[in-house]
């Protein structure tokens, strides 16, 4: 209920911490003892892996290492340990998973360790899909590769020097997206398959725009969006939802705006930003919610920008202007909370707003 930011319905992640916090307590006490039921030893691997999540997406990088590290210790323990069950094995894939997606890499040695962690995870979701299963272990093995295969489809696929090879990330993301629209033709109305989907779209929308194929990454950003608002509508004043659809509306932004200027695509953005406006603070400070709001005023700049250089009038010039710096004004109060966690310049995202600005900075 309390964390995550696409996951709370309460919006109170601090909060969680402090329960995170006290549950590993209870866990690694109860996972020590030789009568421990199998699902402490998962849950244990879960808080852990939430714990570090919720540090990484909250800006506290020394304190997600420091988590991640102990999730790490305990995955490689438990998840290599003799006998080791289907289920402790598949969380130990998703701390690995985790870890990879979560904590930025910005050299050769921080990539090689992204890669390495996303070869444990395969290794381990590979070994368990080759072994006979229930029907539910089956579904849970589902939820797990839909995970690694969106979460790590460009990390797991990125060299060395940066370099993503984008039609493996492509590749990967619609290997995700099949296993989850497979399920939700089964039971459409379970919230979690809707999630999932959604989710996988959004990787597709991602991957498909890297790899230059904007037809393919708009629809499954419409996709994405029309399963988020029918999930908001059913619940108006759940925060994650809400916060759900913020993203979903911010990567057909993101898209439609390589397109050109629209009355469409004026329209999500006004429905992005109406909804942020009703979130909390300490969901807004995010990391997910830093960059969405970046890319809504950057897009907005870049709009107002392209207004200024049509406009037929002084007056109208001028009203265009002051609207395209004033929202390039709201990039640059976030910009420091995205560098600080992103380790890197945002200028190089900016660039195309900066160049539609252009006349008006130099006004």
């Amino acid at each position: 209920l309390q964390n995550e930011t696409a996951q709370s319905a309460t919006g109170e992640t601090n909060l969680a911490l402090r329960h995170f916090e006290r549950a590993i307590e209870l866990l690694a006490r109860a996972s020590g003892t030789a009568t421990a039921p199998d699902s402490v030893r998962v849950d244990l691997l879960r808080a852990q892996r939430l714990l570090a999540v919720q540090h990484a997406t909250s800006g506290r990088l020394a304190e997600a290492t420091t988590a991640f590290a102990d999730a790490v210790a305990n995955a490689t323990r438990l998840g290599t340990a003799q006998g080791a069950s289907v289920r402790v094995r598949m969380e130990a894939a998703a701390v690995f998973t985790s870890r990879a997606f979560y904590m930025r890499a910005d050299n050769a040695e921080t990539r090689t360790r992204v890669r390495d962690d996303a070869a444990r995870a395969r290794e381990l979701l590979t070994a368990v899909a080759g072994e006979a299963l229930t029907d539910a272990e089956r579904k849970k093995l589902d939820d797990y590769r839909i995970y690694f295969f969106g979460a790590l489809s460009a990390v797991a696929n990125t060299n060395n020097d940066g370099v993503v090879d984008a039609a493996a990330q492509l590749a990967w993301a619609r290997e995700g997206l099949v296993i989850a629209e497979t399920r939700l033709k089964q039971e459409p109305d379970r919230l979690s398959f809707q999630d999932e989907t959604a989710t996988t779209l959004q990787d597709v929308t991602a991957a498909a725009d890297a790899a230059s194929d904007t037809a393919q990454a708009i629809d499954a950003a419409k996709r994405a969006l029309e399963i988020r608002r029918k999930q908001l509508a059913a619940d108006t004043t759940n925060v994650g939802r809400q916060a759900s659809a913020v993203f979903a509306l911010v990567s057909l932004t993101e898209v439609m705006v390589k397109m050109g200027d629209s009355g469409e695509l004026r329209q999500y953005l006004d429905e992005a930003e109406t909804l942020t406006r009703g979130l909390p603070t300490e969901i807004l400070q995010k990391h997910d919610l830093v960059s969405a709001q970046i890319a809504m005023h950057a897009i907005r700049a870049r709009l107002y920008g392209q207004d200024a250089s049509r406009a037929a009038s002084r007056a109208a010039r001028s009203t265009a202007c002051r609207e395209a710096l004033r929202e390039f004004s709201a990039v640059a109060a976030l910009r420091p909370r995205w560098e600080a966690f992103s380790k890197q310049s945002l200028e190089p995202e900016l660039k195309p707003a900066r160049d539609a600005i252009g006349l008006c900075e130099q006004r």
